[in-house]
């Protein structure tokens, strides 16, 4: 069984922090990751921070924050996105990573206006304790898709990220819905409406779903992370 509240039980190397935040249908469980030098220099210390602590941490300029939006299949505890967070924190940033609604140890049922709504929690959250530090939304997948429409709410208001990186993205939903296929049959027996749910989201790609149509009023650097 998937212990999500034990960072380092999921073979994260960097000292982290589980929560919870409060989100529309209930909890949403979150992740925070210190950059490497910042766990090392605790850990020769011999000293392990206290919530507080990692909080305050996100405030230091010299630590960028890296906000990871993950894609449409299992959570944010999965090996090959593990390697993402180490990756990130070797390089000395922060990581702060999230189960949308319905994945992982978060509560509801997902959907599009859900999904961005969550993100927008965790951001908040971030920015909240970060002051004047670097924010860089990084969606992957499905997640550059919430991303996008994230950034660009976030740039309508005035307040946008510093960068914005798209991680095999995709022009729309409905193409992304045909490129994940198996994504289906994988998520069918642990989300019983998920079919339901990914056909909802390709219908509302029509309103929502062009990634083009949200990048255009964004004004944050954006990163294409194709591959």
């Amino acid at each position: 069984m998937t212990d999500y509240m034990n960072v380092s039980a999921n073979n994260v190397r960097s000292i982290g922090r589980a929560f919870y935040l409060n989100g529309q249908e209930g909890n949403i469980g979150v992740w925070h990751i210190l950059p490497k030098s910042l766990s090392a220099d605790y850990r020769e210390k011999g000293v392990h921070p206290n919530d507080e602590e990692i909080e305050r941490s996100l405030s230091r300029l010299e630590y960028p924050i890296v906000l990871y939006l993950h894609g449409n299949s299992f959570d944010r505890t999965i090996a090959h996105r593990v390697e993402l967070y180490n990756l990130l924190n070797k390089l000395d940033c922060h990581v702060v990573t999230f189960d949308y609604r319905g994945y992982g140890d978060s509560d509801g049922d997902p959907s599009e206006p859900g999904l961005v709504n969550d993100s927008r929690v965790v951001y908040d959250y971030v920015k909240s304790h970060c002051k004047d530090n670097a924010i860089i939304v990084w969606g992957h997948s499905m997640g550059s898709g919430v991303s996008t429409r994230l950034v660009m709410d976030l740039s309508v208001e005035g307040n946008p990220p510093h960068g914005l990186v798209l991680e095999s993205p995709f022009n729309n939903l409905r193409d992304a819905i045909m490129n994940h296929l198996l994504s289906i049959d994988i998520l069918s027996p642990t989300l019983p409406n998920y079919f339901h749910f990914i056909i909802a989201f390709a219908v509302d790609a029509r309103k929502y779903g062009s990634k083009n149509s949200h990048t255009a009023v964004t004004r944050c650097r954006v990163e294409n992370g194709d591959r």
